[in-house]
């Protein structure tokens, strides 16, 4: 359907530009390498100062985003059915709109 063509067409852009985050690579899209480097982070944060404290805590609030947006795409959809995807699939293009407008200078080659 054309909900499912804008979401993965909107996944792939995330994929391609929310690359790091904090200096580390984050992958917005799938979960398996951040759990590495959140661990990483802890590591640093626990032996490190406060300002390592702060970094694995901007990484946490970014990697809980995975989990918390699978949450509340499931919750939608069970109050609304599949119709659920069409203000999840707006809320990612004006997040990708917003990304670009603010970084269309770095964009440019």
């Amino acid at each position: 359907t054309l909900a499912s063509y804008i979401l993965s067409v909107l996944a792939g852009t995330h994929f391609c530009i929310f690359r790091s985050f904090e200096g580390a690579a984050h992958n917005s899209t799938i979960g398996t390498g951040n759990l590495r480097n959140l661990a990483q982070l802890f590591c640093k944060a626990v032996t490190g100062g406060s300002a390592a404290k702060a970094k694995f805590l901007r990484y946490f609030a970014v990697f809980m985003s995975f989990p918390t947006g699978a949450f509340l795409g499931t919750w939608i959809t069970t109050r609304i059915g599949t119709y659920g995807i069409w203000p999840l699939s707006a809320l990612m293009f004006l997040w990708s709109l917003i990304y670009y407008i603010q970084n269309k200078n770095s964009c440019r080659n």
